[in-house]
């Protein structure tokens, strides 16, 4: 049987694996997929988490973690990490394979500034193909967590896309304005979602 991570996003530049076997990692997707809004997941599919989920499930379960804060790394048992996260906060959760899209060391963050308490700060970013916008991702980072997340014809949807771009994975996305996103946004009449 291979190896299975179940990978938790803390904040930028830092998170939790918990590593795990074929029937862990079936337990955690079921989990997953149990949490609101309630939906299948599959392996290397991103969901958003409540802090307090995640603190009760990690509090029950048995085994060790390893906690990463940037380059640093620590392994500690489970249940020590629930203290980790926030109850009223969401925290981006995601099963893999093996060592997982996260195969290179994190590069930094290329968001410069963290918003002050109570703001929102948006970064629009896109892939394009002949200079057309295929797809448009957007970051949205506040004080204390950062949720990334693709333009879908329903909306926003969690995407674990931009993990692999901040971890040097990706060099088809760029950074686009706030305008470039707008337009993109009306073009297929979903222009209120860009703000």
């Amino acid at each position: 049987m291979g190896s299975y991570e179940f990978f938790v996003q803390i904040r930028d530049g830092e998170h939790i694996i918990l590593d795990t076997n074929l029937s862990g990692a079936g337990t955690w997707l079921r989990w997953l997929a149990g949490q609101p809004p309630e939906g299948r997941v599959n392996e290397f599919e991103a969901k958003f988490v409540s802090g307090a989920a995640l603190a009760e499930a990690f509090t029950a379960t048995d085994g060790r973690v390893s906690h990463h804060v940037g380059p640093s790394r620590n392994t500690t048992e489970a249940r020590k990490v629930a203290s980790l996260f926030d109850p009223d906060e969401t925290y981006e959760a995601i099963v893999f394979e093996g060592g997982g899209p996260w195969v290179s060391e994190p590069r930094p963050s290329t968001i410069k500034d963290r918003p002050a308490t109570g703001q929102v700060q948006r970064t629009y970013l896109a892939t394009r193909d002949a200079g057309t916008i295929r797809a448009l991702f957007m970051i949205e980072e506040r004080p204390d967590s950062l949720k990334d997340m693709v333009l879908r014809e329903t909306g926003w949807v969690a995407t674990a896309t931009l993990a692999d771009w901040r971890f040097g994975e990706r060099s088809d996305i760029d950074e686009i304005s706030q305008e470039e996103a707008k337009r993109f946004a009306e073009s297929v009449n979903l222009g209120q979602l860009v703000k």
